[in-house]
């Protein structure tokens, strides 16, 4: 990107050819500074924590697994950030010879600033000239002097805007293996996932240079998701001389989040 004086240079020399208008704060480019560095305004360096546990273990009949995660990130963009936290734990058990359980579980929360990426944020700063400051001399955030063919001021808009969602969603399975007879086995598994989105959106009012806002607007919204699942499976498997004979039988039953049900019953051999 061009600095002050080179962008003062570049727009003279356009004026000579008629394409803009003169500028009368470029007569002398040779006494300008460099000016205002937008991607050095919108980008930084970024923190970002992330941590992990677990824990396993069990016996030859229990085997159970546990484990957490936390990943803070601080968005490069000015105004961003992500957060998020998972838990998640899974147990197997053979009860009896003949009869196997499981249960496995998952939750996740997860909370994200995206008014730099739904506003094009980095697009406006790449396309915002130097002679713009980014604060004016009372601490304001600034702006062009005209509100005509300009760009706004984008780390003005990222500060004071919101526009954040948070997703929470939930997993969970269980299962129940049964050994009928030599090389005949039932499984029969219900499964569910169910999530929610909030989101929050908040435009203030502001004045920013010539560009001024006077409408105050703000929305929030929820929403969420649900799906279950029964899995029913039936399967033989039996060693004839040199030959294995495989069977496969399952049936499922489901819903979405709109409410359609599904149905299937697949024989294979």
């Amino acid at each position: 990107m061009m600095d002050l004086r080179q962008y003062a240079i570049h727009k003279n020399e356009r004026s000579e050819l008629g394409i803009v208008q003169w500028d009368d704060y470029f007569v002398r480019p040779d006494l300008l500074g460099k000016g205002t560095d937008w991607q050095d305004e919108m980008f930084s360096t970024a923190l970002m924590h992330s941590h992990n546990i677990s824990v396993t273990g069990g016996t030859d009949r229990n085997i159970y697994a546990l484990g957490a995660g936390y990943l803070d990130q601080d968005g490069i963009a000015v105004g961003s950030g992500f957060k998020r936290l998972t838990l998640r734990s899974s147990f197997d058990s053979e009860v009896k010879k003949y009869l196997k359980i499981g249960v496995s579980f998952a939750f996740s929360n997860s909370e994200q600033n995206i008014t730099v990426s739904d506003e094009s944020l980095i697009k406006v700063a790449l396309k915002q000239t130097p002679n713009v400051a980014v604060k004016n001399a009372d601490g304001n955030y600034d702006g062009p002097d005209t509100d005509e063919y300009v760009q706004n001021n984008p780390v003005g808009l990222a500060m004071i805007k919101k526009n954040e969602n948070e997703k929470t969603g939930i997993r969970a399975n269980t299962y129940a293996e049964i050994s009928l007879w030599d090389g005949l086995s039932y499984k029969t598994e219900l499964s569910f996932d169910y999530g929610i989105t909030n989101t929050y959106r908040f435009d203030p009012s502001y004045e920013f240079g010539a560009i001024t806002n006077e409408v105050r607007e703000g929305a929030q919204s929820k929403s969420y998701n649900k799906f279950w699942s029964w899995r029913n499976l039936v399967t033989y498997n039996k060693h004839l001389m040199r030959y294995t004979l495989s069977m496969v039988c399952w049936g499922r039953k489901c819903r979405n989040p709109v409410g359609n049900i599904c149905m299937d019953i697949v024989p294979v051999i």
